[in-house]
């Protein structure tokens, strides 16, 4: 157990603005004006880790899904670069931790990052909000 925690507390720790190296800042489409946030994007080792803050997501909204599950994704020119797990909204705020090595950092810079809920009334997605990945310095 304490070398899982030895490790658990060097990926925190490396998880700091000496390894920013890109951020996305959201808001929300027109039908989800409240949807803000942001995801920043670390180097680790021979990956990423990307961290999801996402606030004012709809909550038990007649249209999306009851689970309050909501999908992000990496776009190039509509083009699903990357999906990354879906994020569980709570009295609309959400929050998660990913590690990826499916991409590098320097072909993130310029991707588009959109959040896509589930409208369960025409079983489809629904872009909900989205932002312009930019290298931090």
């Amino acid at each position: 157990m304490k070398d899982h925690n030895q490790h658990v507390e060097k990926i925190l720790n490396n998880i700091s603005k000496d390894n920013l190296f890109a951020i996305a800042e959201f808001s929300g489409s027109f039908a989800c004006a409240g949807i803000n946030g942001s995801t920043s994007f670390y180097r680790h080792e021979s990956g990423i880790f990307i961290v999801n803050a996402v606030f004012g997501l709809p909550d038990n909204t007649p249209c999306y899904s009851n689970d309050n599950s909501y999908i992000i994704q990496i776009h190039r020119c509509r083009q699903c670069i990357l999906k990354l797990p879906d994020i569980l909204g709570n009295r609309g705020f959400a929050f998660s931790l990913n590690y990826t090595e499916e991409i590098k950092a320097k072909e993130l810079i310029g991707l588009t990052l959109s959040i896509y809920a589930t409208c369960r009334k025409k079983y489809e997605t629904e872009k909900i909000a989205s932002g312009i990945i930019v290298a931090t310095h």
